[in-house]
């Protein structure tokens, strides 16, 4: 009989690396194409913070909870652009990555595949990204004759 407020939280990392190449003639700006690679981790956790619906709290508190690892590939084209005098900086992208996943504990007990199946975790999206210059122009040695 009382209230209860069920959050869901989704956590996840992924560590790899990216390659990319500027198709231009121009120097340092373009259209861009790049592949990568990596490891990837998800984490699902339903929290109760009135402590109110019990059943989130059975066998441990993991009734719920998910955690899943893997693989990743992601491909992005995009324009990159870096000014000659280093003030306008960035990298405007879409990104796709597709990953194989698997569930990394023995007892998932809300799982909804079988535990030894793959799992196809895709996703795109739109990077925008500005680099802020820290040093406008490279320091000059000044030297002063007295």
């Amino acid at each position: 009989g009382q209230e209860s407020v069920v959050y869901g939280r989704y956590r996840g990392e992924a560590l790899g690396f990216l390659i990319s190449k500027i198709l231009s003639n121009e120097s340092m700006k373009g259209f861009m194409v790049g592949i990568g690679s990596g490891l990837i981790t998800h984490r699902t956790k339903y929290i109760d913070d009135t402590r109110s619906f019990n059943q989130i709290y059975y066998n441990g508190g993991k009734i719920y909870d998910r955690k899943t690892r893997g693989i990743y590939i992601r491909q992005v084209i995009g324009y990159e652009l870096h000014s000659k005098d280093g003030l306008i900086n960035g990298i405007i992208q879409f990104e796709a990555t597709e990953g194989l996943t698997k569930y990394v504990r023995k007892n998932q007990n809300a799982a909804p595949a079988n535990l030894n199946d793959l799992l196809n975790d895709f996703s795109i999206g739109l990077k925008a990204v500005w680099f802020l210059p820290i040093v406008k122009s490279p320091i000059k040695d000044e030297i002063k004759y007295f």
